[in-house]
C-alpha cells in the first residue's frame, strides 16, 4: 500500500502517497495550527526579552564591554585559585573522614 487515506475534521478524505517526506503534516492538516502555535511562542519570547534593556538592568547592559586580555587573565587566575582552594578543602575533609571515621 503506497497510498494513505485520512478523513479530516470537515469529513473530507485526503489521499497521499508515501513518496513525500511531509505527508504526515499535510494529511492531518495540523501544519497551520503548529505554525500558529510556534508564532505565538516566538511573540511571547520576543515580548519578554524586549524589556531587558529598559528595566533595572539597563544601566549594567549599557556599561558592559568586552574585557581586555589582562582583565580576562586576572579573572581566570582568580577563578582557578578559588577552585583549587575549594577542591583542597574538600580533599582534606575527605582525608580526615577517611582516617578518623573509616568510611567504606
Amino acid at each position: 500500500m503506497d497510498h494513505l487515506q485520512v478523513r479530516t475534521q470537515a469529513g473530507v478524505y485526503l489521499y497521499h502517497t508515501f513518496k513525500f517526506p511531509f505527508f504526515i503534516m499535510s494529511c492531518f492538516g495540523d501544519s497551520v495550527a503548529i505554525e500558529d502555535k510556534a508564532e505565538e511562542i516566538q511573540r511571547n519570547i520576543e515580548r519578554k526579552f524586549s524589556s531587558i534593556g529598559k528595566g533595572k538592568y539597563a544601566r549594567i547592559l549599557r556599561m558592559a564591554r568586552k574585557p581586555t586580555r589582562d582583565e580576562y587573565i586576572k579573572v581566570l587566575l582568580i577563578t582557578a585559585i578559588g577552585l583549587l582552594i575549594i577542591g583542597g578543602v574538600g580533599f582534606i575533609i575527605y582525608l580526615l573522614m577517611d582516617v578518623y571515621f573509616k568510611l567504606p
